[in-house]
């Protein structure tokens, strides 16, 4: 609820300067394990004009699919953000690993996209970070999201903590232009 109130916020925000524009989509990014669906209390409260682009990820359709990479992820994000900017400009809006999918998709194509509005984001590095802090809670902390996650989720999750595991342990910062229109909001404030 409380990712719901802040992109409420976010979107009341952005309504009266870039939303004013007949030819925008926006396109969302869920986090992990959630269904896109989660958003349409927020896209009831676009304009009508505003083009909607809000797509469960192919890996958690069935029980059965077949996990995706963060790279087979940003992938789709891109192929989303091209056929978008065909019709116009483009605002990505992205929470969690959501986030994590749009800052990369960001990193290789900033001049596709107009606006982007991350929601508590993941970051390549924080789970190298929170490693070094104490590795052995990281670890229990997995062994317990294990013992609370769908079992359809469990290769997911643990594909995306070994490609995190992998990481550069640099923070690589965003482009320097893309401060000017990007918004980051963390609802523990």
């Amino acid at each position: 609820m409380r990712l719901i109130k802040v992109a409420i916020a976010t979107f009341c925000f952005f309504q009266s300067a870039v939303f004013a524009a007949a030819d925008t989509t926006v396109i969302f990014e869920v986090g992990f394990g959630t269904k896109a669906n989660i958003w349409d209390p927020v896209i009831a409260l676009l304009p009508d004009n505003v083009k909607v682009i809000n797509e469960t990820r192919g890996s958690l359709m069935t029980p059965d699919a077949e996990p995706t990479t963060l790279a087979q992820d940003v992938a789709a994000m891109q192929k989303r953000i091209k056929q978008a900017k065909q019709n116009g400009s483009v605002i990505v809006v992205g929470h969690s690993y959501g986030g994590l999918v749009a800052t990369q998709t960001l990193k290789t194509s900033l001049s596709e996209i107009d606006g982007m509005v991350l929601i508590e984001p993941t970051t390549l590095v924080h789970r190298l970070r929170f490693k070094a802090l104490d590795k052995e809670r990281v670890i229990a902390d997995d062994k317990v999201i294990a013992t609370y996650m769908p079992t359809h989720l469990q290769s997911q999750y643990q594909l995306l903590t070994d490609t995190l595991d992998q990481v550069q342990e640099a923070l690589i910062p965003l482009p320097s232009n893309a401060s000017d229109y990007s918004f980051y909001f963390n609802t523990n404030i």
